[in-house]
């Protein structure tokens, strides 16, 4: 990856746990989340949000993800993937690395 996509992703990555501190550790929904992005100046595709949020901020901890088989309104949803991300909220872990408690250097604060 070249620098300079990898410092996108970084960008990318702490914008992501900035606009769920600014929603109070409320859930977030995935499209709400993904549009709020594009109006900050982050446009990125859906795919790439979703492999931000499960690849790197959920198992890191940052962030924790509802998933459409979680979620009793959309497990019989035969449209949707089961492991589609509906809804996201900050985690503590997000939480100490936007308030500098943590250093993570994938994630630009």
């Amino acid at each position: 990856m070249s620098q300079t996509a990898n410092e996108r992703h970084r960008a990318e990555r702490g914008i992501i746990l900035r606009l769920l501190a600014e929603d109070r550790g409320e859930q977030t929904s995935f499209i709400a989340l993904w549009r709020m992005m594009d109006r900050r100046g982050f446009p990125v595709s859906k795919d790439g949000l979703s492999f931000h949020l499960t690849k790197y901020l959920a198992p890191q901890g940052y962030v924790e993800l509802r998933r459409a088989k979680q979620i009793d309104a959309f497990s019989d949803d035969t449209d949707l993937n089961p492991d589609q991300v509906i809804f996201v909220k900050l985690a503590p872990g997000g939480l100490q690395v936007l308030n500098r408690a943590e250093r993570d250097p994938e994630v630009a604060v």
